[in-house]
């Protein structure tokens, strides 16, 4: 039970922060007008990241805040900084 308390709000704070890290990372090349494909490991794990959400434009800018608010109603934490828990 414990690990249903602390490790999967835990793992999926995590995942919110580094998905958010990744928008904001794609915000600021696609602002200076570099593609990710430049970077060849990178454009690689972009495209198949992105895949998990099917190309769904919606859920792929939406996530993070979804998980946040859902680990806020949920744990009354919202834990947008996940190593501050």
């Amino acid at each position: 039970m414990q690990v249903l308390k602390n490790g999967l709000p835990g793992l999926l704070a995590w995942w919110a922060f580094l998905h958010a890290g990744l928008l904001l990372d794609l915000t600021i090349l696609w602002a200076l007008g570099i593609t990710p494909s430049t970077f060849m490991w990178f454009g690689a794990f972009v495209d198949a990241y992105s895949t998990v959400f099917a190309m769904n434009g919606v859920l792929f800018l939406c996530f993070a805040p979804a998980v946040w608010i859902t680990l806020w109603l949920l744990t009354g934490r919202s834990r947008m900084l996940p190593w501050r828990a």
